[in-house]
């Protein structure tokens, strides 16, 4: 993320194992087994994952910066609130929290770190 939060997506492909009972058929993976990545469900999932990274940085801007403006802080997903009285200073905070977020050009940081970690990949 923008903030320094690492993100992962732990998309694998699991080995799978049925049994079979009177009663039901029970599925089992060993949690421990290390096994391939899953590159369909890494790639279909890291669009909306990265988005949602996004919205995540900037409620975390939001909320650090309702904390020095000593406003009440609270949201769901995307919807952030305060009391009535604070409105005003909470839009204030809302969009100088986005404006620093996207301030940095985001895409060609996110190019950066994946030619250093993958390479040519």
């Amino acid at each position: 993320t923008p903030l320094g939060i690492p993100v992962v997506q732990p998309y694998r492909i699991e080995k799978v194992r049925s049994i079979k009972t009177i009663l039901q058929t029970v599925t089992i993976t060993d949690p421990y087994e290390v096994s391939e990545v899953n590159p369909v469900k890494q790639s279909t999932a890291f669009p909306p994952n990265f988005v949602h990274s996004l919205d995540a940085s900037h409620m975390m801007i939001t909320a650090m910066n309702c904390q020095r403006h000593g406003i009440a802080f609270a949201s769901v997903h995307d919807s952030f609130w305060t009391h009535a009285c604070d409105v005003e200073t909470l839009s204030y905070v809302l969009r100088d929290a986005f404006v620093t977020l996207h301030r940095e050009n985001i895409m060609t940081r996110l190019l950066d770190e994946f030619k250093q970690r993958f390479g040519n990949h």
